[in-house]
Formats: C-alpha cells, sequence, structure tokens
C-alpha cells in the first residue's frame, strides 16, 4: 500500500508523511528528495535552471535511489550519498525549476517503481503532482478540502 499525502509546497506534507509512515510501519518515501538530487546534479554540472531541456536531460542521466537501511531512508546520486546536501538554500531553490518542468514529475514517478519497498510507503506529494497518480489508487480527501 503507498499513501501519498498532497498539498501545496512548503505545508509540511513532509513532516506529517514521516509521522505517519512511522505510525503505520511503512517507509517514508521522500519524492521532493529525488528534485533535490536533480537540482544537486544540475548544480554541479552547471546546467541552465532556466533551460528546460538541459534539466530534462540531467535528470534522464541521474540514478537516484534510496538506502532503506536507514531512518529517514539515506538518498543516494549515482551511489553517492547525497542527503545532507539536499536542504541547503542553493540546492532547495534549484529544486524549484526542476520541479516546474512538466516532464521531470514524470521521470521521477517512472523512476520511484523499483525504489518502493515491499511493506508499504507514504510520500508526500505535490498538488501539481496528482495528475500522474495511478488510475487504480483510491483517494481520499478530507471534508474540508471539497
Amino acid at each position: 500500500m503507498i499513501v501519498t499525502i498532497d498539498g501545496p509546497a512548503g505545508t509540511g506534507k513532509s513532516t506529517v508523511a514521516r509521522k505517519v509512515a512511522e505510525r503505520l510501519g511503512f517507509d517514508f518515501l521522500d519524492t521532493g528528495a529525488m528534485y533535490r538530487t536533480i537540482a544537486l546534479e544540475a548544480l554541479r554540472r552547471n546546467a541552465s535552471l532556466k533551460d528546460s531541456r538541459e534539466l530534462a536531460f540531467v535528470a534522464r542521466h541521474c540514478r537516484i535511489a534510496f538506502d532503506w537501511k536507514k531512518r529517514p531512508p539515506a538518498v543516494l546520486l549515482n551511489d553517492e550519498p547525497v542527503s545532507h546536501l539536499l536542504r541547503g538554500y542553493e540546492v532547495t531553490s534549484a529544486a524549484s525549476h526542476v520541479a516546474a518542468i512538466p516532464v521531470i514529475p514524470c521521470l521521477c514517478k517512472a523512476s520511484e517503481e523499483p525504489v518502493f519497498p515491499s511493506r508499504g510507503a507514504v510520500e508526500p506529494i505535490v498538488v501539481r503532482d496528482l495528475s500522474l497518480l495511478h488510475e487504480q489508487w483510491e483517494y481520499f480527501e478530507p471534508h474540508w478540502a471539497r
């Protein structure tokens, strides 16, 4: 089972997702870390953050994985542990450019398939990504959101 928590950027989705995952005994999949990892690689390659084709190229050539033995799971970029590099100002700023490119959320979603743990996961997701969710998933909306 996968639990997805949606909402606009900066509203605490990751905080809630971590707590829900812990409570359910699931793993926490930080999809935002995937955008940040692509942003980190783009910065390392001196890619133009305003060039969507260049950022999509970087995204296609990143190998992002999670080390599920760690809590929270560590993020690996091309087998290099990079979790400690993902929350700085420069990467955070660059990640907003990465996430705004329509093809990149699709690439991130496609790459999640092999990284999901078998026992279930909870993931935060930004509202713009909802169109990428699997059509067979069930959706639950709080009464105040209707």
